[in-house]
């Protein structure tokens, strides 16, 4: 078998010297000159490596891991001699004392190494061609079981750290299984294995002695030899390094996961294969060579890109492999050399991605001129916050290229290539591991079971080789331009996710209560406690209101304040404030006068509709307030036939401000109406046909209460809110709540929902699976949705059913759902670029509920409701969008999951509040001279 050296002699120079950059990148090139690493005296027992004590340690904490299980398996065609096979595994064994030392605790609780000198073992075989007839697949996957299940096993490091099996599937067919705890291999160690298996194996057949050079040292002087160097002034300069290098680097790299962190991690994982052709992997490497630096670095600088786009950091910590195979003592030396370096890089800026590569390269060759410090004494010095949630300190993620793999040989007749078995243990939450071979870069991802589905991980792999075709398309591009994903997953995140485009209504509010007050004069349309109101009375009792209002001067867009008690004059007066072609301003009488006053003053109130008491306003205002009662009176119930256009105004909602003023979210009819036609085909007639309304007007969940069940036949219930529903005197018709999860817990724990709430409305807050589950308990309910909306997109943007065909007991998180009919729903990052599933961005809203913008804030409007960055999406029409700061993630069957704000507003109760708005407030205090408002 040809020698590395044989192998390098024959590269073209190009080849060389990317070869060499690469041996020297993994610690491999060997060193000569050096003062050679001696044998131990004879009377000196080995030690233990600074890795090996780790790997005793972890191991003894959980003595049922098999994560550090290194296993093979290899597949033997031929007329295989199962005695010379014997007698080369045990040459080996002879060969290398790593592999005869087993690991025994000592009164003071630390290993010692024990190396037993006569180590002789049978290699045991086991028949599975009797499982099924030639060609007949199950003896195989029979046997792939019997491997696995023997790569399961964990070692006892007081016994011999490895175990061998051969398994005949034919006279001519077998697989050979070699496995040894990591405690005493690592990759470099297994090609020196095979090296030796074979060599051993031809001179057993050919009767000769041992056929290679005797080693120089074994693994335990190298050990010694290690922790006699790593002192002193050497070891202070590597640690000072380290330090300086790692210092405020972050704890933890927020990957999107499919599950969250378990409170105890375990080593559950599987694998996913990843393969790039030789065409690109050949562009890879040249682009690397033009560069002057590694295909290791470039592929590393991928990844970080890939990592920065699926966490939004640009503070990259990756783990790393490196061989420490630097000496011609530990070449041909079995035992566990390899380090781990952790390799952080700054991506901030958005540079371009030859610059990125640039940083990295520098990130890459600084710690391989501090490679000697061990992963293990790196951990001790900088001493990071340990979580039981982690598998690894310092970094969660890890990258290796394999500098050498070990690749299909062969001996004579006899053929060996690698049998595949599914891998189910990690060591890492995330682990790319490439082999770079003839046919191109191939590899796997090992993951995490505990927080990766496989289909993320295979989504995953699509976009690291997006990645890379980008960066050979072009390197000089910004990293986040790169293209992430590819265009039919880009189409169908915008426009799949998106499908939900009806004929678009037109009309307004009030026009439709008219219509249903024409069909159904009679039914009940408002109860208000005992008090009953008919469509009938509702439309002209709301005519009065609209007759005297337009007879004062209110017309068009006029807007006209309401600020009046829970009762059913409030709804009249809604309506009456519409069918006079006004725009009504809600205004709570609870709230403060200086408020209520500014409310005024910022949408040009001219008159404000009040119920018997007449509400504080502050200082004078040019506001005049009218007493519905006295409308009531005075006014007509003659049916007013204005003209009236879909743009025209409806209301404007007043919601926090983060300047410390609140805005008016001004909300056309054609907005509203596209909502309430939406609600017809949400909602059955049964849901619709009690609709409490606990909500305070100044909240556009009123809109809904008020005028879903109106405009469809059903009856607005009024209630001082959802604690008093209990003892309300119509609490048996209440059909549908909507309310925020905590308060619906309390009433849940206190008095429980009346008996016929068929449908529950939930928004406002995160919505925890527990109380779904409780919900789902009710035999009552038939429907239950959490929803999603901001002001801005007019109440609600999407829905989610969570009955239990659509929200099932294993179900952690709980959707906002899909964007609701002719709404789209966009999840875009900073740089205004589609997000793939599973990964956060901000959510951009547009469609038929979109606002107008603020009242009189032209500046704040343009700065919220933005041009549509997409191509593709402004030619569907979707020109115009709303940012609603909110972070979000996009499941995988397209619906969307609300993860919190990336701005500084936070909502309490489903209140939306600007932590802004309460420090201008605070700051406007005498004795207050700087505020701080912190969400919790």
């Amino acid at each position: 078998m040809s020698s590395l050296y044989d192998r390098l002699a024959k590269l073209t120079p190009e080849q060389r010297r990317q070869f060499e950059r690469r041996m020297a990148e993994q610690g491999m090139r060997t060193r000569r000159g050096l003062e050679p690493i001696s044998p131990r005296a004879s009377d000196r027992a080995p030690e233990l490596s600074f890795a090996q004590s780790r790997l005793w340690f972890v191991q003894q904490l959980d003595p049922d891991n098999a994560a550090y299980n290194a296993g093979s398996a290899l597949r033997l065609r031929g007329a295989l001699d199962i005695g010379a096979l014997t007698n080369a595994l045990n040459a080996i064994i002879r060969r290398h004392e790593a592999l005869r030392s087993c690991f025994v605790p000592t009164a003071n609780g630390r290993p010692e190494v024990c190396v037993q000198d006569r180590v002789e073992v049978a290699l045991p075989l086991e028949d599975f061609s009797r499982h099924g007839e030639a060609g007949d697949s199950r003896p195989e996957a029979g046997l792939r079981e019997a491997v696995a299940a023997l790569m399961r096993q964990p070692f006892d490091l007081r016994e011999l750290p490895f175990r061998f099996a051969l398994y005949r599937l034919s006279a001519r067919d077998h697989v050979l299984v070699l496995i040894a705890h990591h405690i005493v291999c690592d990759r470099w160690s297994v090609m020196v294995f095979m090296r030796e298996l074979l060599a051993h194996y031809q001179a057993s057949l050919d009767g000769l002695e041992c056929p290679v050079d005797p080693l120089p040292i074994q693994y335990g002087d190298w050990a010694i030899w290690q922790r006699e160097r790593l002192r002193g002034q050497r070891l202070d300069d590597l640690l000072g390094y380290w330090r300086e290098r790692l210092r405020g680097s972050p704890a933890y790299l927020e990957l999107p996961t499919d599950r969250a962190l378990p409170a105890l991690a375990s080593n559950r994982g599987a694998q996913y294969p990843v393969v790039l052709d030789r065409a690109l992997g050949d562009a890879l490497k040249a682009l690397a060579g033009r560069n002057r630096v590694t295909l290791f670095t470039l592929l590393l600088a991928v990844f970080k890109v890939l990592l920065l786009r699926y966490s939004g950091s640009d503070d990259i910590v990756v783990g790393s492999e490196v061989a420490n195979r630097d000496r011609t003592e530990t070449a041909g030396l079995i035992g566990l050399l390899v380090n781990t370096l952790v390799l952080r890089s700054d991506l901030s800026g958005d540079p371009e991605f030859q610059t990125l590569l640039g940083r990295v390269h520098d990130t890459v060759v600084g710690a391989l001129e501090h490679q000697e410090l061990p992963f293990e004494q790196l951990v001790e010095a900088m001493n990071p916050a340990r979580s039981l949630d982690q598998l690894t300190p310092l970094f969660q993620v890890k990258f290796d290229l394999q500098q050498v793999p070990v690749s299909s040989q062969g001996l004579g007749d006899l053929s060996i290539e690698r049998f595949p078995v599914e891998e189910q243990q990690t060591k890492y939450q995330l682990r790319f591991n490439l082999q770079e071979g003839d046919d191109g870069i191939r590899g796997q991802i090992e993951y995490s079971t505990d927080l990766f589905d496989a289909a993320t991980i295979e989504r995953m792999a699509g976009h690291f080789q997006n990645l890379l075709t980008a960066v050979v398309a072009d390197p000089t591009i910004s990293i986040a331009k790169l293209s992430l994903l590819g265009a039919g997953e880009r189409q169908w995140l915008i426009e799949g996710c998106n499908d939900n485009v009806i004929a678009r209504p037109d009309g307004s509010i009030h026009g439709l209560f008219a219509r249903q007050a024409a069909l159904a004069p009679a039914q009940t349309a408002v109860i208000d406690g005992s008090r009953t109101l008919t469509y009938r009375q509702l439309d002209e009792a709301s005519n009065r209101v609209a007759s005297r209002l337009r007879a004062l001067g209110v017309g068009p867009e006029t807007p006209v304040g309401v600020c009046m008690p829970r009762d059913h004059r409030l709804v009249v007066a809604l309506l009456g404030v519409l069918k006079a072609g006004g725009a009504y301003v809600p205004m709570d009488p609870d709230y403060p006068a200086r408020r209520l006053a500014y409310m005024v003053a910022d949408a040009g109130i001219e008159f404000l509709l009040a119920g018997a008491e007449t509400p504080e306003l502050g200082s004078p205002s040019r506001c005049r307030v009218l007493a519905v009662d006295s409308l009531l009176r005075e006014g007509e119930a003659v049916p007013w036939r204005a003209t009236m256009t879909p743009s025209q105004l409806a209301y404007v909602i007043y919601t926090s401000g983060s300047t410390g003023e609140p805005k008016g979210v001004a909300i056309e009819h054609r907005n509203a109406v596209a909502m309430l036609h939406w609600a017809k085909h949400q909602y059955d007639d049964a849901s619709l046909s009690g609709v409490l309304a606990a909500t305070s007007v100044c909240f556009d969940l009123s809109v809904f209460e008020v005028f879903a069940p109106l405009v469809h036949g059903g009856a607005v219930v009024i209630a001082e809110n959802l604690l008093a529903l209990h003892r309300h005197p119509a609490r048996d018709q209440v059909t549908l709540v909507n309310t925020v999860p905590s308060l619906l817990r309390q009433i849940l724990d206190g008095s429980g929902l009346p008996p016929n709430v068929r449908t529950v409305n939930l928004a406002g807050e995160p919505l925890p699976a527990s109380l779904v589950r409780r919900l789902q308990a009710l035999p009552q309910l038939r429907f239950i949705y959490n929803l999603y909306g901001p002001s801005e997109d007019t109440t609600y943007s999407t829905a989610a059913p969570l009955d239990r065909p659509h929200f099932g007991d294993g179900a952690e998180r709980v959707p906002i759902g899909l964007p609701v009919e002719n709404t789209h729903a966009i999840v875009l990052d900073a740089h205004h670029e589609p997000v793939p599933v599973g990964v956060s961005g901000e959510l951009y809203l547009g469609g038929a509920g979109l606002a107008r913008g603020y009242l009189h804030r032209e500046t704040l409007t343009a700065e919220r409701f933005v041009t549509n960055p997409l191509p593709e999406a402004v030619e569907l029409g979707w020109t115009r969008l709303y940012r609603t700061g909110d972070r979000v993630v996009r499941r995988a069957d397209g619906s969307l999951e609300f993860l919190g704000r990336v701005d500084h507003q936070f909502k309490l109760r489903g209140l939306r509040i600007e932590a802004g708005e309460i420090e201008a407030t605070l700051r406007k205090h005498a004795a207050i001279r700087e505020a701080l408002v912190v969400a919790h």
